[in-house]
């Protein structure tokens, strides 16, 4: 692609408030200490012995907290991290329900390299390594030796290995499938991959009772708000199961979506019980075993943590002013250094972002006669509001200099506006 059709794509895509990947870097200003903070947590997250991560971003709507989650994401990825970013809203991802933001996490789940997303990566790599698959599967698999006696397999991600190696040897597509939306979080019978598994186990010759077909392997997960513990004892064997197959870890990426509400003080109680799930997930000194556990009596045996440290980095942004009230209280008790507040940029620093912007424009060929002109008066805007006190918001310098060229060629020969921006133009 052509320097000119890249800029014109990536200004397109900035119109409609999304930052590509191409220009990620160059439309970064203003946040290297909270980069360096994330520099800092991946660090800790990926140690020999890991105290874990967790950090929480608090800015207004627009400040860029999106944009930092978005670096953050790519700079875990360049540190080998497996990474699953999404974003809280009132519906689909609910902050209240434990099993909506799990399959919204899994379903996003990317890795260092390639574009496969999901689990089915790291479940094919656990059964190809003969070490990993006997650690990981020795007290579920028939035969082969227990390779590590300190170790106990992992309620949801050891059966969910063997059962994965087994539907690969047999190419039972159906099991593939089922065991992709159960590990998912997505409705699956377990009694259906039950039987699916235990026609591949014969297929193969194991003996009746190899443990994959009996309720004490495949485990449902349940949709209870009231069970956060499943969701974040998977979410830390995935961090785990990652370090031993060489990767660094897992860092989890949670945005408050622009929608986001709470329904009642009920539901907010689940949403600050899974917040808390998330950082005894990554936090290796966290107190898990005070965090309430619900649901029926086997899944409150389940524990919030599959290992002390489990290599696992949390980065959740907020706006201070939301309404998660009770939530985000409970949610800033972490300590202090584990939160970070995101700056307004100074009007140098939101003028050298509109500048950047304006040079992709340049790069498309749409520069004109007119464009210095009202290149000025924006930048006089800005400067204008910051000094009032009221410093335009990253995200809406970056729109108004990606509109630029259109509002100079709709304008035409007509005089230049001296009001355009001060009137909200």
């Amino acid at each position: 692609m052509s320097q000119r059709l890249s800029a014109l794509g990536v200004l397109e895509s900035l119109k409609l408030g999304v930052v590509p990947d191409e220009a990620m870097g160059a439309l970064s200003v203003g946040c290297e200490d909270l980069l360096a903070a994330v520099d800092d947590d991946l660090s800790a997250a990926g140690a020999e012995q890991p105290g874990g991560a967790f950090r929480i971003f608090f800015g207004d709507y627009g400040t860029g907290k999106s944009h930092l989650l978005e670096l953050a994401e790519e700079r875990a990825r360049s540190r080998g991290f497996l990474v699953a970013r999404t974003a809280f809203g009132s519906r689909e991802v609910s902050p209240d329900s434990p099993l909506a933001v799990y399959r919204a996490l899994i379903a996003a789940l990317r890795y260092p390299s390639g574009p496969q997303r999901g689990l089915d990566r790291l479940l094919s790599e656990a059964g190809e390594s003969p070490e990993v698959f006997r650690r990981w599967t020795g007290r579920v698999s028939v035969g082969g030796p227990i390779v590590d006696e300190e170790f106990t397999n992992h309620l949801w991600l050891s059966p969910a290995i063997l059962g994965h190696r087994l539907l690969m040897k047999t190419g039972l597509d159906e099991g593939h499938e089922r065991l992709r939306a159960w590990m998912g979080g997505q409705p699956s019978p377990p009694p259906a991959l039950r039987r699916i598994l235990g026609v591949a186990a014969a297929r193969i010759g194991l003996p009746r009772g190899h443990g994959l077909t009996g309720p004490e392997q495949i485990r449902g997960i349940p949709r209870w708000r009231s069970v956060p513990q499943i969701p974040c004892y998977i979410l830390g064997g995935i961090g785990s199961l990652a370090r031993d197959l060489g990767y660094s870890g897992l860092a989890l990426l949670l945005d408050e979506g622009e929608y986001f509400q709470w329904m009642t003080s009920q539901r907010t109680e689940y949403a600050v019980n899974l917040a808390k799930g998330l950082q005894a997930t990554s936090l290796s000194g966290y107190p898990a075993d005070t965090l309430p556990r619900g649901g029926r009596r086997n899944h409150r045996l389940v524990p919030y943590r599959f290992q002390q440290a489990q290599h696992v980095a949390c980065f959740v942004a907020l706006a201070p002013q939301s309404e998660s009230g009770e939530a985000l209280a409970a949610l800033a008790a972490v300590e202090e250094s584990r939160r970070s507040q995101i700056p307004a940029l100074t009007s140098h620093q939101l003028i050298d972002l509109a500048t950047r912007v304006l040079e992709l424009a340049t790069m498309a060929d749409l520069d004109s006669l007119h464009l210095p002109a009202y290149r000025d008066l924006l930048f006089q805007h800005i400067d204008h509001e910051c000094r009032a006190g009221r410093p335009l918001p990253p995200r809406r310098v970056v729109k108004l200099a990606a509109f630029l060229p259109d509002t100079v060629r709709a304008a035409g020969e007509a005089p230049v506006d001296p009001q355009l921006f001060m009137s909200g133009g």
